[in-house]
């Protein structure tokens, strides 16, 4: 997945253990782990549009509204296409 701002390509991974995993934020990359069920990145009601100022320019953003964090950009794209892929895989 190409960012088109920052002009990073991103490849996420998705898997399954039968341990919860001890996570550990990358120091300037993360600000926050939110642990959110796949119910909650699913319930559409949680999309939502921001706006902020880029160079001098309002621009519209959407954004997952969860456990009242904003969770925006690249985050938010990648979020978004995992959902299309749940929606498309009724296994989920």
């Amino acid at each position: 997945m190409h960012v088109l701002v920052s002009g990073f390509t991103l490849h996420p991974i998705v898997g399954i253990t039968d341990r919860r995993p001890d996570f550990r934020a990358a120091e300037g990359e993360v600000e926050e782990i939110l642990e959110v069920s796949l119910e909650e990145i699913r319930d559409a009601s949680r999309i939502r549009t921001g706006t902020r100022v880029r160079e001098g320019i309002a621009v519209e953003y959407p954004y997952f509204d969860l456990h009242g964090r904003q969770v925006w950009g690249a985050t938010a794209m990648v979020l978004g296409e995992f959902v299309c892929v749940l929606a498309d895989d009724a296994t989920f």
